[in-house]
């Protein structure tokens, strides 16, 4: 035979032995000789091939944390006790079994009992001393196994180890969602809804939001407001109530938790608030060219509000106040002047104007006055 050895220590009058440190990747032969008093007898004839009894490695410690990041996990385990053969050593390789999130565990025991889930994920040829999980969520639960496979197949997996990545701040929420509807759009706020996409691994307590105006591209920060209770699909909405009438605006927001506070989202769709009445005018009119009866009065354009001025009320009296019912005249007009008539002579008058849309009419602006010119004597 090539590569025979004798078996050390192997002596005596017994007629079977146990003959370790055998491979279970080969075949052996075995011979034996007798020895008496007077010597030793030649070798027997060979045996017919054996092969060690192999079976499947045993079960496995579960692995143990060696480090942790937002987004990775590196575990360590120890080779199986058994190795899959009555004295050997061999393992042909070590497999990883993991699944992540809150159903974890079960997600890993359904799998273990042939219940094939592609949420489970398997890792071959990983290294005892170190193996790194990547590419997981923050804050996030992940449950691993490992088991050990020789020729004989694979081993049993082991107990399911649960650990967890480190929480981080939260991602981007999903663009903000705005009302389109009168009852939650009014001229001056909006009802701006936000749902996060996922919180970090920590709970999100608050958000903040950005709204801009498109036709001047100003951008204006809101503050930032605690969480109050999601509706049925998990969406935060807060009023924003900085707007302006008949304006064009768009929203984004952030979300904020322990570890900080997240990137903005994108852009929400375009929403415009609803007109309303013209403002008030913040000049008083222009009073001239008066004569003993009336004068000229003229104003500045105001804001519409979101829709267009159509015309103006102007009202002229002799009462500063402007109390006296029966002092006060008035006119409407679609220009931005008026020759206002029916005055005394000689006296002082004073003027006021108010613009008009279709959401009605302003409050009027502010007071002007002129004084008319003496007439001359009447002839009694």
């Amino acid at each position: 035979m090539s590569c025979s050895c004798e078996v050390e220590g192997i002596k005596g009058t017994n007629t079977n032995f146990a003959v370790s440190n055998l491979q279970p990747s080969k075949s052996y032969y075995f011979q034996v000789r007798c020895i008496n008093a007077i010597g030793t007898s030649d070798w027997s004839d060979p045996s017919a091939p054996v092969k060690v009894k192999q079976d499947v490695p045993s079960k496995m410690a579960p692995p143990e944390l060696i480090a942790s990041t937002a987004s990775s996990v590196s575990v360590s385990f120890t080779k199986p006790a058994d190795m899959g053969t009555f004295d050997g050593d061999l393992v042909d390789s070590y497999c990883m079994l993991y699944a992540c999130g809150p159903q974890c565990e079960q997600l890993l025991q359904k799998y273990s009992e042939a219940e094939d889930s592609g949420d489970v994920k398997v890792i071959t040829d990983v290294r005892p001393t170190s193996t790194t999980i990547d590419g997981l969520r923050p804050g996030d639960d992940v449950a691993i196994q490992v088991f050990a496979t020789n020729d004989s197949g694979d081993g049993p997996p082991s107990n399911i180890a649960v650990y967890r990545t480190h929480a981080s701040r939260p991602e981007a929420p999903n663009p903000p969602v705005t009302s389109s509807t009168a009852d939650e759009t009014t001229s001056w706020s909006t009802f701006v809804g936000v749902k996060p996409k996922y919180d970090g691994g920590r709970p999100v307590t608050s958000f903040g939001f950005e709204f801009q105006e498109l036709r001047t591209g100003q951008t204006t920060p809101t503050p930032v407001w605690r969480t109050n209770p999601p509706d049925e699909k998990g969406v935060y909405y807060f009023c924003i109530n900085q707007l302006r009438p008949g304006n064009t605006y768009q929203f984004r927001a952030f979300a904020v938790n322990d570890q900080g506070q997240s990137d903005w989202s994108d852009w929400s769709e375009a929403m415009t608030t609803q007109p309303f009445a013209p403002s008030a005018p913040t000049v008083p009119p222009v009073l001239k060219d008066p004569d003993a009866y009336s004068f000229l009065a003229t104003w500045d354009e105001i804001d519409g509000n979101g829709a267009p001025v159509t015309g103006w009320v102007v009202q002229w009296s002799v009462d500063y106040t402007f109390t006296a019912p029966k002092s006060i005249r008035e006119a409407t007009t679609k220009e931005r002047e008026h020759r206002c008539g029916h005055c005394l002579p000689g006296v002082n008058m004073y003027a006021r104007v108010a613009g008009m849309n279709s959401e009605g009419r302003s409050h009027f602006g502010p007071i002007a006055s002129v004084k008319t010119l003496f007439d001359k004597p009447v002839q009694c």
